[in-house]
């Protein structure tokens, strides 16, 4: 039995051995990383140290430029809600007019020389010039065209206030180029 036991003893020095061989390799790799990070955050804290005004210099320069930014994004919105503040003001009135007009006039009437095709007035009356509404070589136009008009003008008026309040509010962010 002596053979096992010596083969056992071998097994069990075999055994420590590699133990005491692991335990000195996880020791060495532990100090060996710790070594390395150290190194590593060493280094990075010294290029932090040389790069810090740099980046206090870009800070404050990014910290400038987003004030820049507000300042005008709050101009910007000021001059917004003024110019759609005018055009509704202007909307209001120009309907606030047309219902004035619809109900202060008596309708619309035409020159019966504008409604004569063959150039000669056949219609018998006053020829004056006269811009009275009624007059007696006047002629009065049916109920829907004069609705018609009266929308057309309203429309038109409408697309005169949108373009003047579209280009107030694009003269602060770009050049308006007036028609001609």
């Amino acid at each position: 039995m002596t053979g096992y036991a010596t083969l056992a003893r071998y097994a069990l020095w075999a055994a420590l051995i590699i133990a005491c061989t692991r335990f000195v390799w996880h020791m060495a790799s532990t100090i060996h990383d710790n070594i390395f990070n150290d190194g590593r955050a060493a280094e990075r804290a010294e290029w932090l140290e040389k790069d810090k005004d740099r980046i206090e210099e870009q800070a404050k320069a990014l910290g400038e430029a987003m004030d820049r930014v507000a300042k005008q994004n709050e101009r910007n919105i000021t001059k917004t809600m003024e110019v759609v503040d005018e055009r509704d003001k202007a909307l209001a009135k120009l309907k606030n007019d047309m219902r004035t007009m619809r109900t202060n006039t008596r309708g619309m009437w035409i020159s019966a020389k504008a409604c004569d095709d063959s150039g000669h007035s056949s219609l018998s009356g006053r020829n004056d010039d006269s811009r009275e509404s009624g007059g007696a070589d006047q002629i009065r136009l049916p109920g829907d065209v004069e609705r018609r008009l009266q929308e057309i003008g309203e429309l038109a008026g409408e697309t005169v206030i949108k373009y003047n309040a579209c280009a107030n509010k694009l003269r602060s962010v770009a050049k308006v180029v007036p028609n001609k």
